[in-house]
C-alpha cells in the first residue's frame, strides 16, 4: 500500500471517514437540539392561556386576547422548518 512517512493511505482514509461522520453527527445533534428548545418555545406560548381557562375564563374570551402573542409563536416556529415541512406547517 501507498505509504506517508510512517502513516499508510488507509490508515489516513480511515481518520478522514470517522472525522466526516463525527462531523455530521455532530450537525444533526445540534439540529434536533434547535428543534426541540423551538417547540418548547412554542409550547410555552399556551402556557398562559391553559392556565387561565383552567381558572374558569371562557375559552374565547382567553383566545381572542391571546391570539396576537399565539400567532408570533407560530410564525417564530415556523422559521426553524425549510421546504415541503414548511409548507405542510402553514
Amino acid at each position: 500500500m501507498f505509504e506517508v512517512g510512517t502513516l499508510s493511505f488507509g490508515a489516513l482514509l480511515g481518520v478522514v471517514v470517522v472525522a466526516l461522520l463525527g462531523h455530521a453527527l455532530t450537525v444533526r445533534r445540534e439540529k434536533s437540539k434547535t428543534l426541540r428548545q423551538a417547540a418548547s418555545n412554542f409550547r410555552d406560548a399556551f402556557v398562559v392561556a391553559r392556565k387561565r381557562i383552567e381558572a374558569g375564563e371562557h375559552e374565547v374570551t382567553v383566545i381572542a386576547d391571546l391570539f396576537s402573542a399565539h400567532e408570533d409563536a407560530r410564525l417564530k416556529y415556523l422559521d426553524y422548518f425549510v421546504g415541503q415541512e414548511r409548507e405542510t406547517l402553514r
